[in-house]
């Protein structure tokens, strides 16, 4: 059995995230486990027990043991309802005190605990994992500000000579200060909280959330420290280090550069520190070309520090990966140095559906888990559009004529296709531009598409109107098949030479709303049932034991139908073809062979409304109209050996269930089992027998419009026949009153010409203004020449300069204005540069580094991992960085 990759129509894995009680409901009835059940009974016991207990309380309070039984029961009901809605009310209730636990912040609480807090919040309400800690709100600098009568200075106006001067005072101020009783205490009671979770010795993390950190215009990546500490003496000294880390020469200069407000806004996060074995950060989408199906992964293996601590980029190199959610989802390439990439990718892309930005994390792995450090958005994306071939989403990708086009939606519009399936059984909204038509092939927007399955969260009551579909589908799709072929057989029975233009017209237009009505209708809902229940066939195969490959290996078709009806066919008719070719007797036009010949008409009678590769395009002809053209469909397969003869029959369903070994498969799981496969093989098979009869409708549609296109005024107007293919439907009826009519076929025969002529990529990007982008900046590394070298575009741009190399933070004075400043590797203190340098060249580092993220905001072009320039002596010499193909080009 095979399953595609990419299918929106996966949408029954949210199943899977149902609240209770219905994620038991559906478990305990789909999903065939001995352990869901059970687990199901024990969940209303504990609710049955908890009635029980309030009501043994209510019976003996002697105030009520007067009362009958049942009203006993409905109180006892009723406290626990109120009960359970209390508890719930009081998770939901907003933190507004001195601190707060990460998991309970939510980006409501911005302004009071700092962006990062509140991004911590959720990542932890999106259920991924962050190392425990709590967040500290700004009243406590206020607290502490008042307490010691200190007053925070305005850098606004300062002069940049003057800004270490102010960075000592106020540190100064700062260091010497004292914390006040009753804020001390609550640090404390927090502190205790990590003793009791840790022990004695817990280590721990203090960070800044500041306001104007982690914001959707900006993010101050690297500008303010995190300090690791023990103890609480130690906790308290580095709460007064973070806070002093806002004065500092960088950070106030970024704030001036970006134009963020210098109000010390100072929260804070203290978390528990984890021991890194591999660490990095993630983006949702491209940062230097703003493609959004491009994942990059920066990955630091083998850590000396803390992720969080300045000094720990100086001593790692970093590795960037890129992965294309679009082509590689769901099954991710297996990466040696990053065993978890699966767990990284799967809930990068979640965490994206999910918000209303394109995110940036920061990971950690220790101790074999994976946790999330931070969350920010990535900033001053290029907008860029993606969009996916539809034929990766069970469309068909070909170019299609303007006839065909108009065809189709006339009846209907272009998205139904998709959604027509859905609508059955989930009442929802879906956005419109779901399909987009690009140089005559139609793409899917990837981001809406995606948004689309996360938003889908059916109902029990939606469930079961799926499984009702699912069993009522069938007997109505076959009823719509034998109505529609006796309709097609009784026109094409027909003389058609003999009935007039408007006839034959209306006659297409009849034609037409049957096959894009309830025939598209039945095609797309078959083949959204035969997927979602094909994807749900081999999860609960998984999740018992039984491997992937052996599920799909199943067969999908009944033995009657239509495909293997005609793949019996082929075969015979190829065999008889063989023997001739290998004989020495060329096939040409029809064969001489009798068997073959014999063989030949059968196929043609059955088939012959078929176009080469089964495509739906009015202007492709089919292989009935001409012997040459069904001998060359058939030379290559003719000149190919046959394939080898299968070894041993097709697995069947009992051998899969009933004898694998070592799993508790019960009689009842079985019989689940059997109702989902013998639904997938049905719906498989209508799904192609309803996509053969619309097949030969379309065949008959071209029939008549070239009946059509022989017929006044059209052979005026048209210089062939197949023009009228680059008509549109309701041209046919005002043909007489176009003018320029010859102009714009001719335009539009161009276009479809070029778009066929051109190999259709399965994903492109558009521009802002509506412009298909045709590549991206180069990714890979490449082999010096000619004083070239190669990056990896971290940020966008091009610019001209001197090169001066930075190895330690003296060096930085050495950078003037309009200079590119070569580093080793990428560190958060190195953002004084972009103050003065035109860009950055980095030898390593990764693409959504803190040091790649602010060049980007402050507009520079950088390039990361230039491992070419090791060793050349470039100091001095003037460079061109072209970050459209990631090239370093020395000029002098």
């Amino acid at each position: 059995m095979t399953f595609p990759h990419h299918d929106i129509f996966f949408i029954f894995r949210v199943f899977n995230k149902l609240p209770l009680p219905e994620t038991y409901f559906f478990l305990a009835f789909f999903v065939p486990s001995f352990v869901l059940v059970v687990s199901a009974l024990f969940y209303f016991l504990i609710y049955f027990a908890l009635v029980t207990a309030v009501a043994a309380l209510l019976n003996a309070l002697s105030i009520l043991q007067t009362l009958p039984l049942y009203l006993k029961i409905t109180i006892a009901l009723t406290v626990v309802g109120i009960g359970f809605t209390t508890v719930k009310h009081l998770q939901k209730r907003q933190p507004r005190g001195l601190t707060a636990k990460l998991s309970r912040l939510s980006s409501q609480q911005h302004d009071l605990y700092g962006g990062k807090a509140a991004s911590l919040g959720e990542l932890a309400r999106a259920k991924l994992p962050i190392p425990y800690g709590f967040a500290v709100s700004c009243k406590l600098f206020e607290h502490f500000t008042r307490h010691n009568r200190i007053t925070p200075p305005d850098t606004s106006n300062l002069p940049p000579e003057k800004l270490n001067d102010l960075y000592q005072e106020t540190t100064a101020e700062i260091r010497r200060g004292r914390f006040p009783i009753l804020p001390c205490l609550r640090l404390y009671i927090v502190y205790l909280s990590f003793i009791l979770r840790s022990g004695a010795d817990a280590s721990l993390i203090v960070r800044s959330s500041f306001g104007g950190e982690d914001t959707r215009e900006h993010l101050a990546p690297g500008q303010y420290i995190s300090i690791r500490c023990s103890g609480f003496g130690n906790l308290l000294n580095a709460v007064r280090e973070c806070w002093c880390s806002f004065w500092s020469e960088s950070a106030t200069q970024y704030r001036i550069h970006i134009g963020i407000p210098h109000e010390p806004r100072l929260s804070l996060i203290i978390q528990l520190f984890l021991p890194p074995e591999i660490i990095g950060a993630a983006a949702a989408a491209n940062p230097a070309t703003g493609f959004r199906e491009e994942f990059v992964i920066d990955i630091t293996t083998s850590p000396q520090y803390s992720p969080l601590s300045p000094e720990y980029a100086a001593k790692d190199i970093t590795e960037t990966v890129l992965i294309n959610i679009a082509i590689d989802f769901p099954h991710i390439p297996h990466n040696e140095k990053l065993p978890l990439l699966q767990n990284i990718v799967n809930n990068l892309r979640s965490l994206s559906l999910r918000l209303e930005y394109v995110p940036v994390v920061e990971w950690l792995i220790s101790n074999g888990h994976l946790y999330f450090l931070q969350l920010r958005p990535l900033t001053a994306l290029p907008p860029v559009s993606t969009f996916i071939a539809t034929g990766m989403i069970e469309t068909p990708h070909e170019p299609l004529s303007p006839m065909t086009v108009s065809l189709i939606t006339s009846v209907r519009p272009l998205d139904s296709i998709i959604t027509a399936p859905l609508e059955k059984y989930i009442k929802t909204q879906f956005p419109s531009g779901l399909l987009k038509k690009i140089n005559c092939h139609f793409y899917a927007d990837f981001i809406t598409i995606s948004r689309v399955i996360v938003s889908l969260r059916p109902t029990f009551l939606q469930f079961l109107k799926f499984i009702d579909l699912s069993i009522r589908q069938a007997p109505s799709a076959r009823q719509f098949l034998y109505v529609f072929n006796n309709f097609i057989t009784g026109i094409e029975q027909q003389n058609l030479a003999a009935h007039p233009t408007d006839q034959l017209i209306n006659t297409l237009k009849t034609l037409n709303t049957q096959m894009q009505g309830e025939g598209m209708m039945h095609q797309t809902t078959a083949a959204h049932l035969f997927q979602t229940l094909s994807y749900l066939f081999e999860q609960m195969m998984t999740a018992i034991g039984v491997p992937r490959n052996a599920s799909r290996s199943l067969p999908v078709y009944r033995l009657d139908c239509i495909v293997l009806e005609r793949n019996r066919s082929l075969n015979q008719l190829l065999s008889a073809l063989r023997h001739e070719y290998t004989s020495g007797e060329n096939p040409k036009g029809r064969p001489a062979g009798i068997r073959a010949a014999e063989l030949w008409d059968e196929y043609l009678r059955r088939f012959g409304f078929l176009a080469p590769g089964d495509r739906i395009d009015l202007s492709i002809a089919r292989i009935g109209e001409s012997g040459e053209i069904f001998a060359g469909a058939l030379q290559p397969l003719v000149a190919s050996p046959p394939p080898p003869a299968a070894a041993v029959s097709q697995p069947k369903l009992t051998s899969l269930s009933w004898q694998h070994k070592g799993h508790n498969i019960v009689p009842w799981d079985f019989l689940v089992f059997w109702f989902l496969y013998n639904r997938i093989k049905t719906y498989a098979t209508l799904r192609e027998e309803v996509k053969y009869a619309l097949l030969r409708g379309w065949s008959l549609a071209r029939r008549l419009l070239l009946e059509i296109a022989r017929r006044q005024p059209f052979v005026k107007i048209l210089q062939v026949p197949d023009e009228i293919f680059f008509l549109e439907i309701d041209e046919l009826t005002s043909i007489a009153e176009e003018d320029g009519l010859k102009a714009k076929i001719a335009a539009r025969r161009q276009d479809f010409t070029s778009a066929k002529a051109t190999v259709a990529k399965s994903i492109i990007h558009l521009s802002q203004d509506g412009k298909i982008i045709d590549s991206a900046p180069a990714a890979e590394q490449k082999t010096p020449a000619s004083d070239i070298y190669y990056g990896i575009p971290a940020s966008p741009g091009v610019c001209d300069g001197t090169i001066k190399r930075i190895s330690e933070m003296a060096d930085a004075e050495k950078v003037e204005q309009g200079d590119i400043a070569l580093v080793d590797r990428c560190e958060p203190w190195m953002s004084v540069l972009l103050n003065r340098a035109c860009g950055i060249i980095a030898l390593s580092g990764g693409v959504v580094s803190h040091l790649a993220l602010a060049a980007r905001e402050y507009g520079v072009p950088m390039l990361i991992g230039a491992h070419s320039l090791h060793g050349v002596q470039i100091e001095g010499r003037r460079a061109t960085i072209n970050t459209s193909d990631g090239t370093v080009k020395l000029t002098q």
